[in-house]
Parts: structure tokens; sequence; C-alpha cells
């Protein structure tokens, strides 16, 4: 029960039991962990920032790898400090142009 509830509170964080079926072409069910695992650091990376290939799109180059770590890390950050839109309204411009001290600064 409480893996079941973990899968779905993931699903939600990559847009819904639809979008992870739509994205991945297949049946909720039939989803693995590592898969829905993959689709939650994609979002959490584009969420970031990153705007690079997906992981279950292509094999990731170590630079690729390693931006995406970036941006995961800027994203989770960012939902320390309240959010991308918080960050944004506080240095009063976009997060993408928001450099890692500033983000650093605010926490």
């Amino acid at each position: 029960r409480i893996a079941a509830i973990a899968r779905a509170g993931t699903a939600r964080l990559c847009g819904g039991k639809e979008a992870v079926e739509k994205r991945l072409d297949k049946p909720f069910a039939q989803v693995t962990d590592a898969e829905l695992s993959a689709l939650l650091d994609d979002a959490k990376a584009r969420e970031g920032g990153y705007a690079g290939p997906s992981p279950l799109d292509q094999q990731l180059t170590a630079t690729q790898k390693k931006s995406r770590i970036a941006a995961i890390a800027r994203a989770g950050t960012a939902r320390l400090c309240g959010g991308k839109e918080a960050v944004e309204k506080r240095l009063d411009k976009p997060f993408a142009q928001v450099t890692d001290a500033e983000l650093s600064a605010l926490l």
C-alpha cells in the first residue's frame, strides 16, 4: 500500500498518471519503478532549467549528465527558497538568468 501511494505521488510530480502513460506509451501498471524514477529526475531537471535530452530518449554524455544533475540541484534549491516564481520575484529576473551564487545567497 505504501509503495502504491509513493508511485502515485511520483506520477503526480511527473504530470499525472496519464502523462506518464503517454510518455512511456504503456499502461501505468506496467511502468517500472526505475522508469518512474527517471521521469521524476527528468521533471526536476527541467524545472531547474535543463533543456537537453531525456535519459529515456538516449544515453547521456558525461557533460549532459553533469548539466542534468546541476539542474536538479538548482530546482531543489529553488524549492527550498519558495519555488522558482518566488526566486524570480525576489531577484527580479528569470530563473534561467539566476546564478548559483545568487541562489545560494537566498538560502
